[in-house]
Parts: C-alpha cells; sequence; structure tokens
C-alpha cells in the first residue's frame, strides 16, 4: 500500500543495448513498486523452467535483481 509503481518496459532491451544478453528463462521481470526505500518486486520463472533443482532459481533471483536496479537507478543493472 502506498508504493509507486516503476515502469519495466523495455527493461531487457536497455540491458541488451549496454552488451548484456538475456535469453526467456532470465527475463522474468513483471513489475517493480517503489515505497520510500522498499523495493518490491514481482517475477516469474517462465513454462518449463524447472525449479525443483534449487532453493531459489538462479533466474528468478536474476530478475529481482533487475527489479531492484531498475528501482533504484532507473536502468536494470547500469549505474544510470
Amino acid at each position: 500500500v502506498g508504493a509507486e509503481p516503476v515502469g519495466v518496459d523495455g527493461a531487457y532491451d536497455t540491458l541488451a543495448e549496454a552488451g548484456f544478453g538475456y535469453g526467456p528463462t532470465f527475463q522474468g521481470l513483471r513489475r517493480v513498486w517503489r515505497g520510500g526505500d522498499d523495493v518490491f518486486v514481482e517475477a516469474v520463472l517462465p513454462d518449463g523452467a524447472d525449479p525443483s533443482a534449487f532453493v531459489l532459481h538462479p533466474a528468478l533471483l536474476d530478475a529481482v535483481l533487475h527489479g531492484i536496479g531498475l528501482a533504484v537507478t532507473g536502468h536494470p543493472g547500469l549505474d544510470g
């Protein structure tokens, strides 16, 4: 409640332009919100990704980190 949405459109295009190529499995970022110092991220694994071998699937963790980067700098994984 009270968190503001952060736009995620084009996040993976921005990363690709910076030289970071992410395949479909690693493009799970869906939504991001920021409320003060808190960041909330919605990320998903694509159909067919098998999470059973992991406590936290690396692709899901990576997508969450992209969301945090986007909320903090305006550019996921970039220093703004």
